[in-house]
This record gives C-alpha cells, sequence and structure tokens, in this order.
C-alpha cells in the first residue's frame, strides 16, 4: 500500500475440469497465472486499469475468478488412451475409419476394377 495505492502481485494455482472437445469426457486442465490487479481508495482517480476500493475490506475473489475465467482454453483434447477408451466406434448404420485402417481397407464396390486391372496387366505381360 502505497497512500490511497493498494498494488496486488499474486499467483493463482489450479486444476480445472474441461470437457475433452472430441468425446466430452473430463480433462483436467493444469493453469498457473501471475496477476497484478492495482486498488484505489479515493474516488478521484480515473484510470480503466486502477479498481476503486470504497470499503476497509479489499475483496480479492471477483479479480481472481475473472483471472481463472479469462484463463479457460478454447479447447482441450484428452490423452490418446482415454480418447480410445471412450471414442464410439460404431453405431447404427455407421462405423469409425482410422487413417491406417482407411488406406488398407479397399472399397468393395472398386475391387471389380482392381481385378480387371489386373487381368489387363497379364494379358499384356504374356503379349510381350
Amino acid at each position: 500500500m502505497d497512500g490511497e495505492d493498494i498494488i496486488c502481485d499474486f499467483q493463482i494455482q489450479g486444476t480445472m475440469i474441461l470437457p475433452c472437445a472430441r468425446t466430452l469426457i473430463d480433462v483436467p486442465y493444469v493453469f498457473s497465472i501471475d496477476a497484478y490487479e492495482s486498488f484505489t481508495t479515493s474516488a478521484y482517480y480515473e484510470d480503466e486499469e486502477v479498481h476503486l476500493n470504497d470499503s476497509e475490506v479489499l475483496d480479492l475473489m471477483p479479480y481472481i475468478k475473472e483471472n481463472v475465467l479469462l484463463e479457460i482454453p478454447l479447447r482441450v483434447f484428452a490423452e490418446k488412451k482415454e480418447l480410445e477408451a471412450n471414442t464410439v466406434k460404431e453405431g447404427n448404420g455407421w462405423t469409425l475409419i482410422t487413417g491406417e485402417e482407411k488406406i488398407e481397407k479397399v472399397d468393395p464396390r472398386l475391387e471389380k476394377l482392381k481385378s480387371l486391372l489386373n487381368d489387363k496387366s497379364n494379358k499384356e505381360d504374356s503379349k510381350g
């Protein structure tokens, strides 16, 4: 405290539980915030960055909540093993195909075209 000015420099640490952006399972998000808030007891001091305190007690809880709310990320993702355990693989008329499975699995409609290409290349090899 310096005359009518009060400067608070504090650190907020904790863990918030947020929903995963892919599966909506709970994801712990650890945060650490260095906060700096300025207050004044003078009613004549006008600045957006300096808060007016007109009581005998300085309640920091609203400012702590504001800083924590500003720290919330737009989206978080669960760890890979948690995602695999909580991902729905199939439903009514659909199946989840990953990138690796997509490469290995050939569309059954294209299977006949593949056999035609093999027949054509075999005929050309026998001619030449």
